[in-house]
């Protein structure tokens, strides 16, 4: 069976991973390059502990500040008639029962997070899979018991996760405005680029043709057989082609399959930058401030920091701004980070599903689609990815 998949990020590196391992043919195509989009810059959380909805019960507060609040953390700069449309489904989520319901529903992935992770390390993936606790800290005492109702949530739909109070006073790197703090078990943290590299050479290693720098332009699906024309003219034919584009799907899934097939997503994108750390202040795992909507992580010699839910195209430019709006809204809480000296500005696209469950769906008799993940798309993509690709490879033998 030959397959072409569409993207190299970690979703589309998993699913032609599985794909070859089950036998498969594989050619991977990405417009820019491995990681290019979102699953370069991210925090690199591996986290099935936390993977809740974006949609929570009363967020609609943080959309009313999104539409007057040129710096609050959910950011709507141009209200355009997909995003609207968009943001009244998301908002049609905000209720307790529908958000139970989506924990609920991604439990069966989220248990297989990290046992993803490590069938991939297994298949020689070298880049470290780092366990750590998380912390979480709040200047407010309600805020810190939401979360770990939600938490709490989480643990009871069968994921992996435990809760442990904490004194702000145990972490160097809060400030005296942060006065209560939890420890959260069981999680893990990766560098994102780093690893979707490495990923990318096992890949290339166990045999798929994995070719950066092509852009699909068009295809046909045809009878017995489905092809894609890159924008140079150089065709591609397959039996199944995989869209693991991201942000950039529905783009891809129109080119391919007709202007009418898409999938309920949009782009939410992240921001994030690198600051060195003071010795003595650097977390020894991944940090969350729910309040500011910002999170840390430790990265090389330093911590990037990331934050933002963005509605704006895919390609919209970087708004320097939104760095600035992050720096200000972080540093009141923390100590020993060098905010004011901030590298590696990076935006990206997360393809943001309006009930936050990842989309793995059929669009064509020859066609798949692996997208929707919204901030999740790192800590359920080699998990996805491999769904997808049993799928795939169990309609192949049904109908052959």
């Amino acid at each position: 069976m030959q397959v072409v998949v569409v993207g190299a990020g970690i979703v589309g590196l998993a699913t032609a991973y599985h794909l070859h391992r089950g036998g498969a043919e594989v050619t991977v195509l990405d417009r820019s390059g491995v990681a290019g989009g979102a699953s370069w810059g991210n925090a690199g959380w591996v986290c099935p502990g936390l993977v809740a909805p974006l949609a929570e019960p009363g967020g609609w507060r943080h959309g009313l500040r999104a539409l007057t609040d040129a710096n609050a953390p959910l950011a709507v700069p141009k209200l355009t008639p997909e995003v609207a449309d968009f943001l009244a489904r998301f908002a049609g989520q905000m209720t307790p029962r529908r958000f139970a319901a989506s924990i609920a529903a991604n439990a069966e992935l989220t248990r297989e997070a990290i046992p993803a992770f490590e069938r991939l390390a297994s298949a020689g993936v070298s880049a470290p899979l780092i366990r750590a606790d998380y912390v979480i800290g709040a200047d407010s005492e309600a805020t810190v018991e939401a979360f770990r109702k939600e938490v709490g949530q989480i643990s009871a739909a069968g994921v992996d996760v435990g809760v442990r109070d904490a004194s702000a006073s145990e972490f160097p790197y809060f400030s005296d405005r942060v006065k209560h703090a939890l420890t959260i078990t069981g999680q893990a943290y990766i560098d994102p680029g780093a690893y979707c590299a490495d990923l990318a050479r096992v890949v290339r290693e166990a045999g798929v043709d994995l070719r950066e720098g092509v852009e699909v332009a068009s295809g046909h699906s045809g009878t017995s057989r489905i092809s894609l024309i890159d924008a140079r003219g150089e065709s591609y034919t397959a039996d199944a082609v995989v869209v693991a584009a991201g942000a950039w799907s529905n783009q891809v899934l129109g080119r391919v399959f007709g202007a009418g097939t898409r999938i309920r997503q949009t782009s939410g994108r992240g921001y994030s930058f690198t600051v060195e750390v003071d010795p003595g202040h650097l977390p020894a795992g991944p940090v969350y401030l729910p309040e500011q909507r910002t999170v840390l992580t430790p990265y090389r010699t330093g911590v990037r920091v990331a934050g933002t839910m963005e509605f704006l195209p895919p390609d919209a430019p970087l708004r320097p701004e939104r760095i600035t709006s992050i720096s200000s809204a972080l540093a009141p809480f923390v100590e020993g980070l060098d905010l004011g000296n901030s590298t590696d500005h990076w935006v990206g696209p997360r393809p943001v599903s309006p009930n936050s469950r990842p989309i793995l769906d059929r669009v064509d008799d020859r066609g798949y689609v692996v997208s929707g993940h919204g901030m999740w798309g790192l800590v359920l993509g080699p998990i996805t990815g491999e769904r997808i690709a049993g799928r795939v490879l169990e309609d192949a033998r049904r109908t052959s």
